[in-house]
């Protein structure tokens, strides 16, 4: 009934705007913030535990879902300020992906610290100005991603929680994947 879509209609509307407010206050507090305290932490486990949980959602609208992480990796970091960098690069992945398509996660060893590849296959990206997916709010031409929510300001709080982490987000798009790679230091 028309009272039941109505209804449906302002209970997603009702949580695309806690989102925004949640994401809003994030920054905040980030703007806010002198320093974030690090600890040693096992990014192997934060980026497993992070990860796993999206298999099922992307893997139940029929694409692929592809997780390798090396075992024992250790960095100065703050654990939950990573499993926010990492859950936003995944909900990123799963939101652009194309259909029948893959999203994967790879976590590398490097001789200082790690690497996070969270990528997606998106075959329009050819035609997509990376360099802006950075900036608070960008959102690219409604026209080709209708259906597609969000208000573009999480993949620049992640670029932000990374570099507060001494670390930097960047992106790259090769044979219709997009990646971003997180470097900890």
């Amino acid at each position: 009934s028309g009272k039941t879509k109505w209804t449906e209609s302002t209970s997603r509307q009702v949580k695309r705007l806690q989102s925004l407010i949640e994401n809003l206050v994030v920054l905040t507090r980030l703007d806010e913030m002198k320093e974030i305290s690090l600890t040693d932490i096992d990014l192997s486990s934060v980026i497993s535990e992070t990860a796993e949980p999206f298999r099922s959602v992307i893997e139940s609208t029929g694409r692929k879902f592809d997780c390798q992480i090396e075992q024992d990796i250790h960095i100065q970091g703050e654990k939950r300020t990573i499993q926010q960098i990492a859950s936003i690069l995944l909900d990123n992945a799963a939101k652009y992906c194309d259909e029948e398509g893959a999203v994967s996660v790879r976590l590398i060893r490097k001789s200082k610290g790690a690497q996070l590849n969270v990528a997606n296959t998106y075959r329009e990206g050819n035609n997509v100005d990376t360099s802006r997916f950075f900036e608070r709010f960008y959102r690219e031409d409604e026209s080709h991603h209708s259906g597609k929510s969000g208000f573009g300001i999480g993949l620049s709080m992640a670029k932000e929680m990374t570099e507060r982490l001494k670390g930097k987000l960047e992106v790259s798009y090769e044979g219709d994947t997009i990646i971003f790679s997180a470097i900890f230091a």
